[in-house]
């Protein structure tokens, strides 16, 4: 079955070998992981937060600088 999104199908072994050409080859960051739609592992850049997410303590105050 081919996958709605149009990309390759690639099984976990050749998806992690195709991952690591693209790495060499390229300056991004790719990765391989599976597809909530086909069930099958595709690689492209990581999906989600890129940076953890900053959080504000609301235990501190903030002082009087002047």
């Amino acid at each position: 079955m081919a996958c709605p999104t149009g990309k390759v199908q690639h099984t976990y072994a050749s998806a992690v070998r195709a991952a690591q050409r693209a790495r060499r080859n390229r300056d991004q960051t790719l990765t391989e992981y599976r597809c909530a739609l086909c069930g099958a592992w595709h690689v492209g850049t990581p999906n989600g937060l890129k940076k953890p997410v900053k959080t504000i303590n609301p235990n501190h105050q903030m002082g009087d600088f002047t």
